[in-house]
């Protein structure tokens, strides 16, 4: 996790890759803070810049040459820099900015503001390849697996291909992670019935492995005498840790 003291914080690796950064100009001891304590936009830009150059996983996709004068803001800046890397399908969702009290909530009690699924692109479709109890989507009846083709952001529907054509990100779609927004969603069950739902961000809990198939001891068709244990584990989050000694404990 790159951070910049109270302003964005920057997630510019893959899965596993972390570091934890103090300051805007990249772990010091307050340089670039103003004298109200937060970061200029300038030094935020910087910070963006410099995290991503030590710290992204597609180094070899980044520009060669960047200007931080030419980005207003940090956002604009780091979609310039993971824009190719986005579009060849590398960077999915795990580059983006946000703040370190909701990033310290996520991590800490693994709670965050949203509509409680994840979902997975592929080409001009999106499938939902998580959905979290009690959220949301879940309250609404979108589960994994299922299809969402349209979304209403507040002037009617507009199909999933269109909206992908120019915000791939789906940030503009799905709104920002503000409790109280709202968006309609169609979307197609497993059963292939077409469904409308209105869903309402508010804050989720994330369970990091789940309560119903979030483990199971399973045999190897191909040799009955061998057992093999499987642990569904969402993310790496301080709450993880009972819930996977509980899984180690059923696997002994």
């Amino acid at each position: 996790m790159l951070t910049s003291s109270r302003q964005p914080l920057l997630t510019a690796s893959a899965a596993l890759l972390t570091a934890a950064l103090a300051a805007c100009g990249g772990g010091g001891s307050g340089g670039g803070m103003s004298a109200g304590g937060a970061c200029s936009v300038t030094n935020q830009k910087q910070f963006v810049l410099d995290a991503t150059r030590e710290w992204y996983l597609f180094q070899d996709l980044l520009p060669v040459s960047v200007s931080i004068s030419s980005f207003a803001t940090p956002q604009e800046l780091l979609d310039s820099l993971t824009a190719t890397a986005r579009a060849q399908g590398k960077d999915r969702f795990f580059s983006f900015l946000t703040t370190p009290q909701a990033d310290s909530s996520f991590f800490q009690e693994g709670q965050f503001i949203g509509f409680g699924f994840r979902s997975s692109i592929q080409g001009n479709r999106l499938l939902l390849s998580d959905v979290f109890e009690a959220s949301p989507a879940a309250d609404g009846g979108l589960t994994r697996g299922v299809e969402i083709t349209a979304v209403d952001s507040g002037a009617g529907f507009v199909p999933m291909a269109t909206i992908l054509a120019t915000d791939p990100n789906l940030e503009q779609a799905f709104g920002p992670a503000n409790e109280g927004v709202q968006r309609g969603l169609r979307f197609l069950r497993l059963d292939g019935q077409q469904v409308e739902v209105t869903l309402t961000k508010r804050i989720v809990t994330i369970l990091p492995v789940p309560a119903t198939g979030g483990t199971a001891i399973l045999t190897l068709p191909s040799n009955p005498s061998v057992q093999v244990g499987y642990v569904h584990l969402r993310t790496f989050i301080s709450t993880a840790e009972t819930p996977l000694r509980n899984a180690f404990a059923q696997f002994r």
